[in-house]
């Protein structure tokens, strides 16, 4: 594996892993710890799915020689969007590899975006000089109508489909639940509770295995939105995450700290903790507009394994539905 910083005019990479295989090259466009945190279904998941693109990259490019001088890049959108991009290829397959492999099971995407590619170009090799890393024309496109370099995440937001919860992406054993008075979307597990609680500059929505009307939950999840930041606390919104933050690693016992990253129009930062008998991820999210959002995912330490994955997915919601206030209007509550 080799590590390489690839700056362009329009097109910022932030880091690049390949992985030379026997007859192939795969091509990671973000730090494999950012696709850790955003991939589910583990390593096997995403193994089942090489194979698959090597399957129908084959199928589609028989010829050995041929599937050498090519790569299929591939786009990853939250839940199980997919998008394929054949690169120097005789004909335009793009379209075609794409609907092939929306027929297939892709890896859970719980958050942003995952891009690689397969590469017949051995870049351990002499070959790698006449083949620069594959980069989609539609990618560049992209990226030259901004202003200044952008991150993969970017270009993927315009080219993947908007709506993240296309019905055929909605993971067995959920069902999409709307947070208004907002329009966000989040991924509730069938069966459990939904609840809000809004007043004044401030929205709660609470998702419970338990029925948070009658008595706490001990298993959750609690989205809150707080409005006019400086005003109420004489804070920025990003110093009011950070200080919370701070103030539950020094009472709590931390076991990961996720450093700042993009997400959409928000900056994420979070906490994992043990906090008393609790196994809890605090996540806050700030953008440049005067809002912080805080979202607290727990349960029971001894069931921490049962429900991370479900929090996992659940922690990819859309809090609010742009296109709805497009005009100015402001949501009731």
């Amino acid at each position: 594996m080799k590590n390489i910083i690839t700056p362009f005019v329009f097109l910022w990479i932030l880091a690049i892993s390949i992985f030379a295989e026997s007859d192939f090259s795969i091509v990671l466009y973000q730090p494999e710890h950012i696709i850790s945190e955003r991939v589910g279904g583990g390593v096997q998941e995403v193994a089942s799915f090489i194979d698959v693109v090597k399957k129908i990259w084959k199928q589609e490019i028989p010829s050995d020689a041929e599937r050498t001088k090519t790569s299929i890049v591939l786009g990853l959108g939250y839940g199980r969007q997919v998008k394929a991009w054949v690169m120097n290829s005789k004909t335009n397959i793009n379209e075609k590899v794409t609907s092939e492999l929306r027929k297939h099971k892709s890896p859970w995407i719980r958050e942003g975006y995952f891009a690689f590619a397969l590469s017949g170009v051995d870049y351990n090799s002499e070959q790698k000089d006449s083949f620069p890393l594959p980069i989609p024309k539609a990618w560049k496109a992209v990226a030259e109508k901004q202003s200044s370099p952008v991150p993969v995440d970017d270009i993927l937001a315009v080219l993947l489909p908007k709506n993240p919860y296309p019905e055929k992406n909605v993971p067995e054993g959920y069902v999409i639940q709307l947070l208004e008075p907002l329009g966000g979307k989040i991924l509730r597990p069938e069966g459990w509770y939904y609840s809000e609680n809004h007043g004044g500059p401030q929205f709660c929505w609470i998702i419970s295995q338990e029925d948070s009307s009658s008595a706490p939950y001990k298993t959750g999840m609690k989205i809150q939105m707080f409005a006019g930041i400086e005003k109420g606390t004489g804070k920025s919104p990003e110093e009011f995450c950070t200080s919370f933050l701070k103030a539950k690693a020094d009472s709590t016992k931390v076991i990961t700290e996720f450093p700042k990253e993009k997400q959409g129009k928000f900056t994420r930062q979070g906490i994992e903790v043990e906090e008393g008998p609790y196994h809890i991820i605090y996540s806050t999210f700030w953008m440049n507009s005067d809002i912080a959002v805080i979202s607290i995912s727990g349960t029971p330490k001894e069931r921490w394994e049962e429900y991370k994955d479900t929090f996992q997915i659940m922690g990819g919601f859309e809090l609010i539905d742009m296109e709805r206030f497009a005009n100015g209007s402001e949501p009731e509550h």
